[in-house]
């Protein structure tokens, strides 16, 4: 199991629902979902992880469960926009 720590201040127990590789813009990336409870609610979390030169980056977009599939078009338009400069 996985945990999180929330901005909140609270640890969420975090359940791996999907990973996969993918580019941000010409460099490797890795993409990680997990759901998980904060609070009362059931949460959903995407990271994507990439390296460029000596530098690690960390993108994160989070959403309650419940409204994650209004999130997903801009999370993508997102990550396809992304460049490094």
């Amino acid at each position: 199991r996985l945990y999180h720590r929330a901005g909140t201040g609270l640890a969420a127990r975090l359940n791996p629902t999907h990973e996969e590789n993918l580019k941000i813009g010409s460099y490797n990336a890795r993409k990680l979902s997990y759901t998980g409870t904060l609070g009362s609610g059931l949460m959903r979390w995407v990271e994507i992880y990439t390296i460029r030169g000596r530098t690690a980056y960390s993108l994160s977009f989070t959403a309650e469960e419940s409204h994650y599939r209004f999130f997903v078009e801009s999370m993508d338009k997102t990550l396809k926009s992304f460049t490094f400069t």
